[in-house]
């Protein structure tokens, strides 16, 4: 596994789908499930995100992460990407043909990045701090899938918002981990949401990025505990 930082130079520009991505990375996570579940055939390149290269403000001028590459197109923000891939490679659809279903599903992932994601984030440095919060909106959100009624927010199988999701809250197991501080959602006040989680986790496409990127929760652990220590460690379990 390369990983390109400061001193690297640009692949070359090539047909073939390139996501810009890291191991550990939510928002690049949920991308790579939804490529999985695709059937895209592309190819991923691992940025040190703590040094990247100058060259990337070429393919991102905001120098974040995912971005898509695919010859001269370049995509970038993550959810102007699911609308990409979907729009791009219809055969598998992974958002709804119904225009409310799918604008609802895109209030759930703008809801969910403004009022979770943020939270997850600083739990990365203080779960104790941010855990009441993650655990009000997460309540939420197991209201919102019992009133759906369906195994996913998609239905009888995953759609863009579940591997959003999920690419966030399958930290929080690490983050435990981390902080060394143990809590357990309760099984009936969180009916709905605890069985998604499971039916997520093992989901084919979920398993599979964790095999190929190595990002099980013993490496992801690890990594966040080098990265609170100031030495982010990129490689971890490589």
């Amino acid at each position: 596994m390369a990983f390109l930082g400061k001193d690297s130079q640009r692949p070359p520009k090539s047909s073939k789908p390139r996501l810009y991505t890291s191991r550990f990375d939510p928002y690049s996570a949920g991308i790579r499930f939804l490529l999985g579940a695709k059937g895209i055939d592309y190819e991923h390149v691992y940025l040190d995100v703590h040094n990247k290269p100058d060259w990337y403000k070429e393919v991102n001028p905001a120098g974040h992460i995912p971005a898509l590459e695919t010859g001269d197109e370049t995509v970038f923000e993550t959810f102007v990407i699911y609308d990409y891939l979907e729009d791009k490679y219809p055969a598998v659809r992974t958002q709804p043909t119904d225009a409310y279903k799918k604008a609802k599903d895109k209030i759930f992932m703008a809801h969910t990045k403004e009022y979770l994601t943020t939270k997850i984030t600083s739990a990365v440095k203080n779960l104790k701090d941010n855990l009441e919060e993650i655990q009000r909106v997460l309540k939420i959100i197991d209201g919102i899938m019992g009133k759906r009624g369906t195994d996913y927010l998609g239905g009888d199988k995953p759609n863009f918002a579940d591997y959003y999701l999920f690419g966030w809250v399958e930290l929080l197991p690490a983050l435990k981990g981390v902080h060394e501080f143990d809590f357990e959602l309760d099984k009936n006040e969180f009916s709905h949401y605890l069985p998604w989680v499971s039916r997520m986790d093992k989901n084919e496409h979920v398993e599979n990025d964790r095999k190929t990127h190595k990002s099980g929760l013993k490496n992801r652990i690890a990594f966040f505990k080098s990265a609170l220590a100031g030495t982010p460690n990129i490689k971890v379990g490589l």
